[in-house]
C-alpha cells in the first residue's frame, strides 16, 4: 500500500508504538481524536435540487451506522455535522469552509450539485472530499472522490452502442439548459449516440413549470426522432414523454439517467412506461448479499425511510461506504494526505458488490464511467426489468 511522505514522516515517530492510545495521540489531524473522526456533510437540503435528495441523509446514517456498530475505523467512532448549500455555489463555499475552519473536520462528504463553489477552496487546502460526482469539477481535483463520474471531460461510447442495438437512428436531447449538470450530461450522451452513428435532430431547452409539455412533444415529433433522450427529473421526463406520444411520436428508446425508484413509478410510471434508466450500480430486482445488508442496514439506522428501496438513498449508501473505504485505508495514523494517497492507489472498489463493474480509483480519475446496468419500465408502468446481458460497457471517447 502506498504510504506517503507526510504519513511517513508522523509514523516514524508513533505508529510503531502498539498501543493505539499512543498512536492516536501522536498522529492525528484536523477533526480526529482518540475516540472519534469528524466529517463536514454538506448536502442540498433546500433549493432547485432538494427534492430529489431527500433520502440521502438516511442512506449516510445507515452506512455509518454499520460502520460504528463493528467499532467504527481503527477504533474511532465516525461523525458529522452537517450544512444546507442550499442547491447555490456560492452558498457551497460558505458552508464547506465554515466545516473546515471553524468546526475543524477531517472531511466532507458533499452530496450536491454546488460542489463547484468550494472545488478549487477544498483541493487548496488538501482536504478530502468524497461525493457524487454530477458536475465536472470532479474531474479535475485528486482530492476528490466518486465511485461513479458520469459527467466528465470525456463521453463515452456505452449509450450511443445501447441505443443503436435497439434500432435507433436520430435523437431529440431535452434538458434544462441553465443547470449545467443537466446540460453538460445531454452534451456527453449526445456524444456518445453520435458515435454510433445516431444524429441529433432537436436539442431542446426545457424550464420545469414553464415549459409546455404538448408543445415540447409537438417539437419532437416534427424531428422525427426515434430516440428520446431526456435530462430531467422524473415527472418533468414523464410529461414530456407524454405531450411527444400524445403529438404522435413513436420513440424506440426514451433514455433518463434517473428515475429508478418505485415512488416514480407508483407517481408517474404510465407516462414512463417503455423508457430505459441506466444505473451505475446493481438494481435491487438482482438482489443479491449486498443488497440484503443495505436492507437490514436501512431497518436498524434509518427506519424512517419507507421503502428503502430508493435509488438516491443506495447512492449516498455507497457513496458513504467509500468515505469508510478511504478512512480504513488511511491507517491508524489518519491524515488527509494519507487519505487522499491510499484511497487512490485501491484498484478494484465495488462498494462491497453493488457497484456495476469494480472501479480502479486512481485510472478512472477524471474519465467518465464506462460500464451501465439498463433498467426497462414495463409496459404498464408498474416495476423495473433488468435489460440482459449486463452490465453494458464501452470506451472512453476522444
Amino acid at each position: 500500500m502506498a504510504v506517503s511522505g507526510t504519513l511517513l514522516s508522523l509514523c516514524i515517530v508513533g505508529c510503531s508504538n502498539a498501543n493505539n492510545t499512543s498512536v492516536a495521540a501522536t498522529c492525528n489531524a484536523p477533526g480526529v481524536t482518540r475516540e472519534q473522526v469528524k466529517i463536514g456533510f454538506v448536502l442540498s437540503n433546500s433549493g432547485m435540487a432538494a427534492g430529489i435528495l431527500q433520502a440521502v441523509r438516511s442512506g449516510v446514517d445507515a452506512r455509518l451506522g454499520v460502520a460504528n456498530a463493528a467499532g467504527g475505523v481503527h477504533g474511532r467512532e465516525i461523525v458529522y455535522g452537517w450544512q444546507d448549500d442550499e442547491s447555490d455555489p456560492r452558498i457551497n463555499l460558505k458552508v464547506s469552509s465554515d466545516l473546515v475552519d471553524n468546526q475543524n473536520v477531517f472531511g466532507l462528504l458533499e452530496m450536491t450539485g454546488a460542489v463547484g463553489g468550494s472545488a478549487e477552496y477544498l483541493n487548496r487546502q488538501g482536504v478530502p472530499v468524497v461525493g457524487r460526482a454530477i458536475e465536472p469539477v470532479w474531474s479535475e481535483y485528486r482530492n476528490m472522490f466518486s465511485y461513479a463520474n458520469p459527467v466528465s471531460r470525456n463521453a463515452v461510447s456505452t449509450f450511443g452502442t445501447f441505443a443503436k442495438s435497439l434500432g435507433g437512428t436520430n435523437a431529440a436531447l431535452v434538458s434544462i439548459h441553465a443547470i449545467e449538470a443537466s446540460r453538460t450530461l445531454s452534451d456527453q450522451l449526445a456524444q456518445s449516440l453520435t458515435s454510433a452513428g445516431i444524429e441529433v435532430v432537436a436539442d431542446l431547452d426545457y424550464t420545469p413549470g414553464a415549459s409546455s409539455p404538448e408543445r415540447v412533444g409537438q417539437t419532437i415529433r416534427d424531428s422525427q426522432a426515434d430516440v428520446l433522450l431526456v435530462t430531467l427529473a422524473p415527472q418533468d421526463a414523464a410529461a414530456v414523454r407524454v405531450g411527444a406520444v400524445s403529438a404522435g411520436s413513436t420513440p424506440k428508446v426514451t433514455l433518463l439517467p434517473v428515475g429508478y425508484d418505485q415512488k416514480v413509478l407508483d407517481q408517474f410510471g404510465p407516462g414512463l412506461a417503455g423508457t430505459y434508466v441506466f444505473l451505475d450500480m446493481k438494481p435491487f430486482e438482482m438482489d443479491t448479499p449486498a443488497h440484503e445488508v443495505y436492507r437490514d442496514a436501512m431497518a436498524r439506522y434509518a427506519p424512517e425511510l419507507q421503502p428503502p428501496e430508493q435509488d438516491i438513498a443506495l447512492t449516498s449508501y455507497i457513496t458513504t461506504d467509500l468515505l469508510v473505504r478511504g478512512l480504513q485505508e488511511a491507517g491508524q495514523c489518519l491524515t488527509r494526505d494519507a487519505f487522499i494517497t491510499n484511497l487512490r492507489a485501491v484498484k478494484d472498489y465495488d462498494a462491497t458488490g453493488l457497484l456495476a463493474a469494480p472501479v480502479d480509483l486512481d485510472a478512472s480519475f477524471g474519465k467518465p464511467s464506462t460500464c451501465y446496468i439498463f433498467m426497462r419500465i414495463n409496459p404498464t408502468g408498474s416495476s423495473f426489468d433488468v435489460v440482459t446481458p449486463e452490465p453494458v460497457c464501452g470506451n472512453v471517447l476522444p
